[in-house]
């Protein structure tokens, strides 16, 4: 197996092609009323914090793959002390807040498949931490949630 199959680069290519399907699928010109740029505002902005806390809170050892790098340390506090995954949850909320902004069904579509493709990714990811972690078991009993704090 290929050292991109083995850190499991397919996960992480997939993803990115969800990623541009959602961008593509976005029409900008397509006029919204308000309250509906307000939700979809508030879920993107929300997502984007999400992840930039969950990608910060793991400084050097992030990586997009799901296979944690070597020497790398269990990350327990800050956003991680209430959710498992954010940068998985905080992407998936950016395309749907974006889609709902847009009034996409297309982009909404396409948003909460990236959103079930990145569930899928964790679950993936989480049995490598379990390997690679020996308190990983315990962690996840801690912080129930996996993509989204006090809702997933």
């Amino acid at each position: 197996m290929s050292d991109f199959a083995g850190r499991g680069g397919w996960w992480v290519l997939g993803q990115g092609v969800l990623l541009v399907i959602v961008a593509v699928t976005l029409p900008w010109d397509v006029p919204a009323p308000g309250w509906l740029v307000v939700v979809g505002a508030a879920v993107a902005v929300s997502g984007g914090v999400l992840a930039w806390a969950g990608a910060s809170g793991l400084g050097v050892q992030l990586t997009p793959y799901p296979e944690p790098t070597g020497g790398s340390q269990l990350v327990d506090t800050g956003i991680y002390a209430r959710v498992r995954h954010p940068i998985y949850g905080g992407l998936g909320l950016l395309a749907i807040g974006a889609a709902i902004m847009a009034r996409s069904p297309l982009s909404l579509g396409a948003g909460l498949v990236l959103l079930g493709y990145l569930a899928a990714k964790s679950a993936s990811e989480e049995r490598r931490l379990l390997r690679h972690h020996h308190d990983y078991a315990e962690y996840r009993r801690r912080v129930p949630k996996r993509l989204i704090p006090w809702v997933w």
